[in-house]
């Protein structure tokens, strides 16, 4: 804006703006950079999220055909042992559920992921059966349907990755690097000893050579793990070769391994510069990362009702990022292929808007106080969930403006 606008703007004063330039005034508000002050803008804000987790446009589901795995990494907090396999009465009970969902008049679009567990060791019989079933009644009722796929990418066979290929419609997957090569290798092997590195990057390869495919290599880094990462730079690009398909629909993504993040290290502060700067050069090198979090407005799935995970053995969860005990489950999948939630669900629902600190703090649209499975085990409480100080609080808004700016240069 031109000067005089900005001299105004910045002393605040609505009225002195109304009466210099109304044109100006005019478009604060139609875009509520102006707010009447009896506008409850939180309430606001907090219903806008209750129709969206509450909708019922597009429903998610994501299936634990097993929990059992072929790999055994150090940090996993799943129990892998006995026979966690589904039986095939609640295989029928989720088609139920799909073709219940599928009647509604109101739904647009249907989301059918696959966790576990190793979900790809029961590909064959749970996987494609249910997506063959989905993509079957999709004929009659013509919804926007997906499909995704949280595996270890080991069992990534020919036949498999034709067969994504074939179906046409969007399939995401998430596979996990823990390093390069050598520190990889000593995290993920399989149960019979063997290496399991070369082989996910070359079927990665090949999934990218799948148009409809979107791949996110998950990298998870420990302190003493995060700088070997580059190495994995060198051995993505030859494995791709010089121009990869489809290189766009690949995205690296890292986190730290969250038993790693409480560790009293001295030098944590060139953790985070380590980590930026490998970042930077996947960055250099042409690859896609995800954005920050923290400045993209970003609502967990499981603060949704229209989303549900259902375990091997009919406990029906939200979160995929506890363990699946039948003290967490929050409801129950029955034969007829209904979803009955507990008291869990409702104090997770009740808990949601809770925190009476979060609703007068200014990043409050951007990160929402934290997901509910956070609130659900710490409790109703005041006080940032994040502990983020009044500066971090600024530096998340600066960092959210330029990103627009950035984007709408684009």
């Amino acid at each position: 804006m031109d000067s005089l606008l900005g001299e105004i703007y910045t002393a605040n004063e609505p009225d002195i703006i109304q009466d210099r330039h109304a044109e100006f005034y005019s478009y604060l508000c139609e875009n509520e950079f102006l707010i009447d002050e009896s506008v409850d803008e939180v309430a606001k804000l907090e219903k806008l999220w209750e129709e969206n987790d509450n909708s019922e446009s597009n429903f998610s589901v994501i299936i634990n055909p097993t929990l059992n795995c072929n790999m055994s990494c150090w940090y996993c907090y799943e129990q892998h042992e006995g026979n966690l396999n589904m039986r095939p009465e609640l295989l029928e009970a989720i088609k139920r559920l799909i073709l219940s969902k599928f009647s509604l008049p109101t739904l647009t679009s249907f989301h059918l992921g696959f966790f576990g567990g190793e979900p790809l060791l029961k590909f064959d019989s749970v996987c494609k059966s249910l997506m063959d079933f989905t993509r079957s009644i999709n004929l009659e009722y013509n919804k926007v349907i997906s499909f995704s796929f949280v595996t270890n990418g080991y069992l990534l066979s020919e036949e498999i990755i034709k067969y994504f290929k074939q179906i046409g419609s969007p399939i995401s997957l998430q596979i996990t690097l823990d390093g390069n090569r050598h520190r990889h290798d000593m995290v993920r092997k399989n149960r019979n000893g063997n290496p399991s590195y070369d082989t996910i990057l070359h079927n990665c390869k090949k999934l990218l050579e799948c148009p409809n495919v979107h791949l996110t290599l998950r990298c998870n880094f420990t302190s003493d793990s995060i700088a070997c990462f580059t190495d994995v730079i060198t051995d993505l690009k030859q494995v791709l070769g010089d121009e990869p398909a489809n290189i766009n629909n690949l995205t690296i993504d890292f986190h730290r391994v969250w038993q790693d993040q409480n560790r009293q290290i001295s030098n944590r502060d060139d953790i985070t510069i380590t980590e930026e700067t490998v970042k930077k050069l996947f960055a250099n090198e042409g690859f896609n990362l995800t954005a920050r979090k923290d400045i993209n407005r970003y609502r967990c799935y499981a603060d949704r009702m229209n989303h549900a995970l259902i375990n091997f053995d009919g406990n029906v969860f939200r979160c995929t990022a506890r363990d699946f005990t039948p003290q967490r489950a929050e409801g129950k999948l029955t034969e007829s292929g209904e979803i009955v939630w507990n008291t869990l669900s409702d104090e997770r629902n009740r808990i949601k808007w809770a925190n009476l600190t979060c609703k007068s703090c200014e990043i409050y649209p951007i990160c929402s106080g934290n997901c509910s499975q956070s609130k659900l085990e710490q409790g109703t409480q005041t006080g940032c969930s994040h502990h983020y100080s009044q500066q971090q609080k600024q530096d998340i808004i600066t960092r959210r403006l330029n990103l627009l700016i950035e984007q709408a240069k684009q």
